[in-house]
């Protein structure tokens, strides 16, 4: 299933507060703030020729995200970004004095630290990344997973010493959890979903993405002329959206966002013209994808800049991910997941039905460029 973007809103020029948030200034500043993690590492661009060829494609380009920060998961980025954002707002207002990135050792600012509280909803991977980040700074942090959340998910998190309290239903009933606790209890909620405008704490998770497309596009030769993105809330692709638009404007790659068919919130909203809560459909192995509303922040963004939006079945992910583990001629294994390999099957996809290669313009002169945003764990 594949529907082209026809929203009133798509081609026109994004929101000026949108090219501040995802602009070059911020890109820099966000690398200024990881470079301060631990585990700060450059992750590598992928060429798999092998497959290119297979799919009949110029260039296939995989940006792994697998080691990233220790974490397994893009997420560590928006995780680590947003809580060290947050703390040093707040820590500059308690010490009345600008509190920076450099000084998270002080002993003076790990006493501030030490009596904070962090919270966020997450299906996985974003508490791994939250918690990760708050164990730094010597912080309590609280996360909340829905109930079926996978136990290999559940001890990544516990490890970074996370109070973890899972809840029946889906991710989305845990966001109504959080954002209830936290007003009541006072902690800072690391949320990678808005539902207001303008939403900072969003902004920074969304800020800490870029890092993928600015070192993808610094370590290829040729500019993508596709780019397929997997999306929950969206927060990923909106990101790179704007991040694309911004920087290349009319001659922007082909965005392709996708999303499991039984969780595809932004296809939905895309075909109804306005952003919607859908219902929960056919169960899912993407689980990281498995969200049933957008994130206001990225439909403002994808409204204007997604080209096409795709769903993908559970048949055609695994068919992407054996592709990836069982590689092609020359081509290196690439440890994924079903979440994970999730843009790949979009491409592939397109690739089987030649109605929907010919309308995204796929053909032996294309550059994809496509995202493992998680290793198997």
């Amino acid at each position: 299933m594949l529907i082209h973007n026809k929203h009133e809103h798509y081609r026109t020029e994004i929101d000026l507060a949108d090219e501040k948030l995802f602009g070059q200034k911020a890109e820099e500043d966000a690398v200024v703030f990881l470079s301060h993690h631990d585990h700060y590492n450059v992750t590598p661009l992928i060429s798999l020729s092998g497959l290119a060829e297979k799919l009949q494609i110029g260039r296939l380009l995989v940006k792994d995200e697998g080691a990233r920060l220790g974490i397994g998961s893009f997420k560590g980025l928006g995780g680590y970004h947003a809580v060290m954002r947050k703390f040093l707002k707040e820590a500059s207002v308690i010490l009345g004095r600008e509190v920076r990135i450099q000084d998270i050792a002080d002993p003076e600012v790990r006493s501030v630290a030490s009596k904070m509280a962090f919270c966020a909803a997450s299906a996985g991977n974003h508490g791994r990344g939250v918690a990760a980040a708050v164990q730094m700074l010597g912080a309590t942090v609280y996360i909340y997973l829905p109930e079926q959340t996978k136990s290999e998910y559940v001890e990544a998190i516990t490890k970074y010493g996370a109070l973890v309290r899972k809840f029946p239903g889906s991710y989305d009933q845990t966001l109504v959890a959080i954002n209830a606790d936290a007003k009541k209890n006072d902690w800072f909620l690391i949320s990678d979903i808005s539902f207001i405008e303008n939403d900072e704490v969003t902004s920074w998770v969304m800020q800490g993405y870029l890092l993928i497309l600015k070192e993808a596009l610094e370590q290829s030769v040729q500019v993508p002329t596709h780019i397929f993105i997997q999306a929950g809330v969206g927060g990923l692709a909106g990101a790179l959206a704007a991040q694309l638009r911004i920087r290349y404007g009319k001659n922007c790659p082909y965005i392709v966002i996708v999303e499991p068919v039984g969780a595809a919130c932004i296809y939905d909203s895309i075909e109804a013209g306005e952003l919607k809560k859908i219902r929960h459909g056919l169960p899912t192995a993407m689980s990281m994808l498995d969200c049933l509303q957008p994130s206001l922040a990225a439909w403002r963004i994808l409204t204007r800049t997604g080209d096409s939006f795709m769903k993908i079945n559970e048949s055609e992910n695994k068919e992407a991910l054996a592709l990836l583990g069982k590689p092609l001629g020359n081509d290196p294994v690439i440890k994924s997941s079903e979440s994970g390999s999730a843009g790949l099957t979009g491409l592939v996809k397109a690739i089987h039905h030649e109605q929907m290669r010919s309308a995204i313009g796929l053909d032996l002169n294309s550059c994809v460029l496509v995202i493992n945003t998680e290793q198997a764990n």
